[in-house]
């Protein structure tokens, strides 16, 4: 499967609806202020470090929600 051939699809397709434009929009917002989140400060206990990876798994699925986007569906 030729993975540029399905991310220019991918663009094209969202680019044409605005439901899905707005959709990938925000998925692209969430995980800029996720990454402005964890870059803040270092943490300073057990519990501020879990929220960090929280926040890292957080990025992680919106990136996996965002590369599934890219699936061809027809």
């Amino acid at each position: 499967m030729d993975e540029i051939a399905i991310i220019e699809a991918h663009d094209a397709y969202v680019a044409a609806d605005t439901d899905q434009l707005s959709h990938v929009t925000i998925i692209n917002l969430a995980m800029e202020f996720i990454d402005w989140l964890l870059r803040l400060d270092n943490h300073n206990n057990n519990e501020h470090l879990a929220l960090l990876r929280l926040g890292v798994r957080c990025f992680n699925s919106c990136g996996a929600a965002l590369r599934l986007g890219l699936v061809d569906k027809g």
